[in-house]
């Protein structure tokens, strides 16, 4: 049995796989599922360069896993280059 979501997860992940299918088209990748790493690692940069925050970054890798585990994929966002890829936007951000 799944848990259920609270509806303010379900609306954060559905902005960031909007936002990921978005960034997708718009740079036209195809859209499959499971996403390539490589498609993750360009979603990443991406968001780096256009300046969003660490903790949107965060959330929409959140997203993106957590599509990947109810469809039953391996989930490319707990990879070690994902995760180097988050912590560089603390360093190049900082915290407010």
């Amino acid at each position: 049995m799944r848990a259920a979501l609270s509806s303010n997860t379900s609306a954060a992940f559905i902005t960031g796989l909007i936002a990921f299918e978005n960034f997708r088209a718009k740079t036209n990748v195809p859209i499959t599922w499971p996403p390539p790493l490589d498609h993750i690692v360009d979603f990443f940069a991406y968001l780096s360069i256009n300046g969003y925050a660490e903790s949107t970054a965060r959330s929409y890798a959140a997203a993106i896993g957590y599509q990947c585990k109810i469809q039953g994929f391996c989930n490319a966002t707990n990879s070690f280059i994902v995760s180097k890829l988050l912590d560089g936007f603390r360093r190049l951000k900082g915290r407010v």
